[in-house]
C-alpha cells in the first residue's frame, strides 16, 4: 500500500489540521495537557492511513518511590488514655497489644482535644486553626481560623500520596465538610474524593448510628447493606478489606494508603448484647475505684512513670458513692456497653490486620493505630443517658425511665452515652476529658506504630512529645516523598508537624516537636520543652446550654513541669511566676501565628441559615439523605408541610416526609391501612402521635400538617394539626420541643426514611404511591 505522509511538528498542529482538512481528511483533535506526552524531537513522518497502528505512547501514571510501604492509619473516636488494656485500661484490646508487640507504643502523643480539628491536623500536617478548622465542624465561627473551610494551601497527605503513585481510600468518618456543602448539590471540593481519596465509603458528619447509618459512597447517598445483625464498624472493615484486595489484585506493585476512621466509640454506644454481657458486673465498683485500679495497671505495664500521681476528681463531678443505687445500676450498664463497644471495635481492626498478614503485606505496612481523636467524652452528662442528643439540649429521662429500658441499652432502641464520671475514669491518670484542651485528659491519646520491616525495637516505648500533626510528615518520610511546595497550582503553607521516624531507632532522642499550643472553646494551653501552662475556661464539657459564662481574664493559669510530673498533678504557678509569664506570652504568640484569635467561649455558634430569607421550598421524589443540619432550620419556629400525593387503588403506604431518626425527629407517613399519621419523638422522653380518621382515597390528595410553635425561646411547646384535603383530621399539643436540633447524623427525606426510623415502622419505609411535590413553608 502506498502511504501519503506529512511532517508533524509539535508546535504546528493548527496549520497541519487545516492542510489535512483541505485535502479531504477527517481530523480529530486530541490533547491531554495533564498527562505526559512523548518527546517528538525532530519532525516525524506520520502515515495518513495504516492497517495496524503502532503501540500507544506510554502514559503511565506516576510511580511511588522505591521501597515505599503501604500505610494504614486507624483512628478511633472518643477513646481516652486510660481505656484500652494495652495502656492499662479495663478493656482488653488484643489487636492493639499485638501491634504494640511488633512495633512501638507512644505514651506522650497528643491530639487537639476535639474531633474535627484533630482530623484536619492529621491529614494536613498543620495546626488546625492554621488551616481554617479550629472549631468542630458543627460549630464554625466567622473567623479565618474557625470557619470550617479547609484551605487548598494545606493539601492532605492523601492528595500528596495520590500524586506520588499511591492508591488512596477512606472508610468511615470524615467530618471535614461544612454543613452548607453536605447536600448532593455540592460543591464537593471538601468531600473526601476531592481531598485526595480515590475511594470513600462512610459518613460525613461527626457521629453515626451504628445499626442504621446514613452512608455515602463517593458522593452518592446509599443505604446500608441489607443483612441480619448489621453493624457499621464491621461494614467499614469489610469494605476496607475488599478494597485492599482489589488494589493489590489490579496493581501488585502499587502501595496503598488506607485511612480507617471508625464511628466507634463515639456516642451512640451501639454494640451487640453479647459484647456488653462480657463485662457484666465489672464496673460496679464505680469510677473513683476504677481510676485507682487503672493507675496501678499502667505502672505495672510501664506505660507511665512509677512516680506518676493520680489527679483528683474535678469538683463538678459527683463521687460514685453519692449516687443512688438506681443511678449506679444504670451507670454501670452504660459503662459495660462502652467497654463492649471498644472491645468489639478492636476485634474488627484485628480482622484488618489478619487480612494484611494473609496478603503478605503486613511486614511492609506502616500501621498507625491512634486510640482516640481526643480524650474520652463527658458529653453524656453527670448520670449518663439513653439519648445523648436530648441530654445535650437539656431534655433528659428520669432514672425510672432509664431503669425500665435498661435491657435496651446498646440496641437500636436507644441512643446512649455513659456518665461523665466514666469518661474521667477512662482518661486516667489525667485531669478532665474531651473538649478540655487545657489539660491532658482532653488531649493525650495512646498510639501504636507497627512496621516490622523497619522498626527493630519491637515492643518498645517512646516518650518523646508528639502531636497529631506529626502523622503526615511521618508518612511522607516513610514513603520517601518530600513535602511539595505547590499542589494543584496552589503554594503550600509550611507543615507544622515533625516526622516521628527519628524515634524508631532511638528511645532517648530529643523530641523534634518542642512547642505546641492547644485550644478548644477557650480552654487553652501551651507546651514548650517539657513545660505546660494551662487555662481551663470554666464550662464543663457536658453543659451545652445554660452554662455560666465568664471572661477570659477570670481564668486561672496553671503551670506544670511535665518532665517530672507526667499526669499534670502539681501546679507550680505560684512558685515560678516568671516561667508562667513566659509560657503565657508564648501562647499568645503561637495563637496569633496560627489564627487562633479571637478566643471564643461558645460551644454553639450561629453559623447562619444557608437559605437566607427564603421561606418556601418544594421537594420531589428522590429527595433523600440530606442531613438535618444542611436543611432549613425548623427548631424554634412554626412551619407547614403539605404534600400532593397520588394514592394507588390499593396498598398505599410509607413515609411521605421525615426528619431525624429513632433518637428524635418527626415523620408524616401512611400506615399499612392507608391512614395518614404524624409522629413526633422528643428524644424518647415525650411523644405525640396523631392519626387520621380514615384511609386516604385513591388518586390525587393533599396531606400534611401545621406546626404552630408557641415562641418565647428554645424548646417551647407547639400545637400540631394533621391535615387531609385542607381540613384538620387530628390535632394535639407538645409541651416542649427540640431546642436546637434532633441529630447531627440523621437526614431529611421525602418518600422514605433513609436513616434510623423515626416511627414504629421498618427501615427505609418507602411510599408506594407517587408524588407531585412536598412543600415546606416557614412561618
Amino acid at each position: 500500500m502506498t502511504h501519503r505522509t506529512i511532517l508533524r511538528y509539535p508546535c504546528h498542529g493548527r496549520w497541519v489540521r487545516a492542510l489535512l482538512c483541505t485535502l479531504g481528511f477527517a481530523v480529530q483533535a486530541w490533547a491531554a495537557p495533564t498527562l505526559p506526552v512523548p518527546d517528538l524531537g525532530k519532525p516525524q513522518p506520520v502515515a495518513l492511513t495504516q492497517d495496524v497502528p503502532p503501540p500507544f505512547p506510554s502514559m503511565a501514571a506516576s510511580r511511588a518511590p522505591a521501597g515505599a510501604p503501604n500505610v494504614v492509619v486507624v483512628m478511633l473516636d472518643d477513646v481516652g488514655f486510660g481505656a484500652a488494656g494495652t495502656f492499662g485500661g479495663p478493656v482488653p484490646t488484643p489487636t492493639l497489644d499485638a501491634l504494640a508487640h511488633s512495633g512501638l507504643r507512644y505514651n506522650t502523643f497528643h491530639t487537639t482535644g476535639i474531633c474535627t480539628p484533630t482530623r484536619a491536623s492529621l491529614l494536613t500536617g498543620r495546626n488546625s486553626h492554621a488551616v481554617g478548622v479550629g472549631n468542630v465542624m458543627n460549630t464554625p465561627a466567622p473567623y479565618p481560623g474557625r470557619n470550617g473551610f479547609l484551605l487548598p494551601s494545606a493539601a492532605t497527605v492523601a492528595e500528596v500520596l495520590r500524586q506520588n503513585g499511591y492508591a488512596t481510600a477512606l472508610f468511615g468518618k470524615w467530618h471535614l465538610t461544612p454543613a452548607s456543602e453536605e447536600t448532593p448539590k455540592g460543591p464537593f471540593d471538601r468531600w473526601p474524593t476531592r481531598q485526595g481519596f480515590e475511594r470513600f465509603y462512610g459518613f460525613l458528619d461527626g457521629e453515626s448510628h451504628q445499626y442504621e447509618p446514613v452512608l455515602i459512597d463517593g458522593t452518592t447517598p446509599v443505604t446500608r447493606p441489607d443483612r441480619p445483625n448489621y453493624h457499621l464498624t464491621e461494614d467499614l472493615v469489610d469494605h476496607t478489606i475488599a478494597w485492599m484486595h482489589q488494589s493489590k489484585d489490579l496493581a501488585p506493585e502499587k502501595p496503598f494508603f488506607v485511612y480507617l476512621a471508625t464511628g466507634a466509640t463515639h456516642a451512640p454506644l451501639h454494640v451487640p448484647k453479647e459484647w456488653i454481657d462480657r463485662f457484666h458486673g465489672q464496673f460496679d465498683q464505680g469510677w473513683d475505684k476504677e481510676r485507682e485500679e487503672t493507675l496501678a495497671r499502667q505502672k505495672k505495664l510501664g506505660v507511665i512513670p512509677a512516680d506518676t500521681a493520680l489527679t483528683p476528681r474535678p469538683a463538678q463531678l459527683p463521687a460514685w458513692s453519692s449516687l443512688s443505687p438506681d443511678r449506679r445500676r444504670v451507670a454501670s450498664r452504660l459503662m459495660e456497653t462502652y467497654a463492649g463497644f471498644l472491645a468489639h471495635t478492636d476485634a474488627q481492626i484485628g480482622r484488618l490486620v489478619e487480612t494484611l498478614r494473609d496478603m503478605h503485606q503486613l511486614d511492609n505496612t506502616m500501621f498507625i493505630y491512634i486510640v482516640g481523636d481526643n480524650g474520652a467524652s463527658a458529653e453524656g452528662g453527670l448520670f449518663g443517658t439513653l439519648n445523648v442528643m436530648g441530654n445535650l439540649q437539656g431534655v433528659s429521662e428520669s432514672v425510672e425511665q432509664d431503669l425500665a429500658r435498661i435491657d435496651d441499652i446498646g440496641s437500636t432502641r436507644t441512643y446512649p452515652h455513659y456518665p461523665a464520671g466514666w469518661a474521667w475514669a477512662m482518661d486516667a491518670p489525667f485531669q478532665w476529658t474531651k473538649q478540655v484542651a487545657s489539660h491532658l485528659g482532653g488531649i493525650r491519646n495512646p498510639m501504636v506504630i507497627s512496621w516490622p520491616d523497619r522498626i527493630k525495637d519491637q515492643g518498645g516505648l517512646r516518650s518523646q512529645f508528639s502531636h497529631i500533626s506529626d502523622i503526615m510528615p511521618t508518612i511522607l518520610e516513610a514513603a520517601h516523598i518530600e513535602a511539595p511546595a505547590i499542589v494543584n497550582g496552589v503554594a503550600q503553607q509550611p507543615i507544622d508537624g515533625a516526622s516521628l521516624i527519628y524515634s524508631f531507632d532511638d528511645a532517648k532522642a530529643p523530641t523534634h516537636h518542642p512547642t505546641q499550643y492547644f485550644e478548644v472553646y477557650g480552654n487553652r494551653s501551651i507546651y514548650h520543652d517539657g513545660w505546660m501552662a494551662s487555662a481551663f475556661h470554666g464550662r464543663p464539657p457536658w453543659a451545652l446550654l445554660g452554662a455560666k459564662r465568664r471572661s477570659f481574664d477570670e481564668d486561672n493559669w496553671e503551670l506544670y513541669n511535665l518532665d517530672r510530673d507526667f499526669s499534670q498533678a502539681h501546679d507550680l504557678a505560684k512558685s515560678d511566676p516568671a516561667k508562667l509569664r513566659a509560657m503565657k506570652d508564648m501562647f499568645w504568640a503561637e495563637a496569633a501565628r496560627n489564627k487562633v484569635l479571637p478566643l471564643l467561649s461558645e460551644s454553639i455558634t450561629d453559623s447562619g441559615d444557608t437559605y437566607g430569607k427564603r421561606t418556601h421550598f418544594t421537594f420531589h421524589e428522590g429527595f433523600q439523605g440530606v442531613m438535618e443540619n444542611a436543611m432549613p432550620r425548623l427548631a424554634g419556629r412554626s412551619y407547614r408541610i403539605s404534600a400532593d400525593v397520588i394514592m394507588p387503588a390499593s396498598g398505599g403506604e410509607g413515609v411521605i416526609a421525615a426528619v431525624g431518626g429513632d433518637s428524635g425527629g418527626w415523620t408524616l407517613y401512611v400506615d399499612h391501612d392507608g391512614v395518614p399519621n404524624y409522629f413526633y419523638n422528643l428524644f424518647g422522653v415525650e411523644h405525640l402521635a396523631l392519626k387520621g380518621n380514615a384511609p386516604l382515597p385513591a388518586g390525587p390528595v393533599k396531606v400534611g400538617f401545621d406546626f404552630a410553635y408557641d415562641g418565647g425561646g428554645f424548646g417551647k411547646g407547639a400545637k400540631v394539626t394533621l391535615m387531609v384535603g385542607g381540613k384538620a383530621v387530628a390535632s394535639g399539643r407538645l409541651a416542649r420541643t427540640a431546642p436546637i436540633f434532633f441529630s447531627i447524623d440523621e437526614p431529611f427525606d421525602v418518600g422514605t426514611d433513609s436513616g434510623s426510623p423515626v416511627g414504629n415502622y421498618r427501615p427505609n419505609y418507602r411510599f408506594t404511591g407517587r408524588f407531585s411535590e412536598v412543600a415546606l413553608d416557614l412561618q
